[in-house]
Formats: C-alpha cells, structure tokens, sequence
C-alpha cells in the first residue's frame, strides 16, 4: 500500500456489511492497482509500518480497495475482527461481536472459514443430520464458505508517474 493511502478507518460494522455482500453475491466494487518502479514508501496489508523497497525493481501497489482488503484479512484470517455468521437468521445473518462465542449454527466464526470446511463447520456446531431444515442450513454454510471464491476485478495503472496517480 503506497505512503498516500490514508489509514485503515472502516468501522466493525462495515466489514460486517462487506461480508454480507459478498455473501449475498452483491459487487463489492473493483480494486485499482498501480504498477510502478519508481521507489516509494510502502506498507504491508494490515500494517501500520513504513518501509522503502530500494531492491524492488516493479511493484504494484494498491490505490483503490484497501478498506475492503484489509478488512477481509482482518474477519478471515488475524480475527482482528469478530464476526459470526447465524445460518438460522433469515437467509443468513452476519454479526459483531468483541465476545467469543460457542459454536452453534446460530453462531459460526467467520474467521474458520480459511480453515475448515462445510462438514468440519457443521460437525462443530453439532448440528444433527435429521433435522428438517439441515439440507437449508447446509446450503446457507455453503454460501458462506462461497465467499472464498468470489471473484473481484482489479483494473491496473501502468505507466503513470506519482503525479498523475495523486491527481
């Protein structure tokens, strides 16, 4: 993430919302990537550390889509944020919460989607094969592990100086 890119400042809420979207199957918006070899401070996803990459002779760096990035990384995999999804609310409801909870349909972390799968989810939230509704909540878990694989478009900025990118 280049040095002009303001800090992360998405509120719990908002990242509850994206994940919503893209469970939904909503568009989330496109990243925008600036690939350049001119020499800037940079900072990791999700960091707050500044860095110079002298030895970089090309990187890409993200100028639209950070808030969204970082807040994936932070739901599904560091749990910085805590959301839970509910497969019984509705068609599937995401919430936030800074308690943890137990396991349950009503309560699936967000943050094991990276590492479960949908029977290891169910088989922790105990939830009995023989209910009527399993194949429907099996079905909106299925949606959830879905997000994984959403794809985003991302356009590319090549040959543009720093000026033209900051105007």
């Amino acid at each position: 993430i280049p040095g002009i890119q303001r800090d992360y400042v998405w509120k719990t809420t908002q990242v509850r919302d994206l994940m919503d979207s893209l469970y939904r199957g909503y568009p989330v918006g496109t990243m925008l990537v600036w690939d350049t070899d001119q020499h800037l401070p940079v900072r990791s996803l999700g960091t707050t550390e500044w860095k110079n990459l002298e030895t970089v002779l090309k990187q890409s760096l993200l100028l639209d889509g950070q808030q969204r990035l970082t807040s994936l990384y932070y739901a599904l995999v560091t749990g910085h944020v805590n959301l839970y999804f509910n497969a019984l609310a509705g068609a599937g409801t995401f919430a936030a919460t800074t308690a943890k909870r137990s396991w349950s349909v009503r309560s699936i972390p967000v943050r094991e989607l990276v590492h479960s799968s949908v029977e290891a989810v169910l088989k922790n939230c105990n939830y009995d094969l023989s209910r009527p509704d399993y194949s429907v909540v099996r079905a909106r878990v299925q949606r959830l592990f879905d997000i994984l694989d959403r794809v985003v478009s991302i356009d590319t900025l090549h040959d543009f100086d720093y000026q033209e990118v900051t105007n």
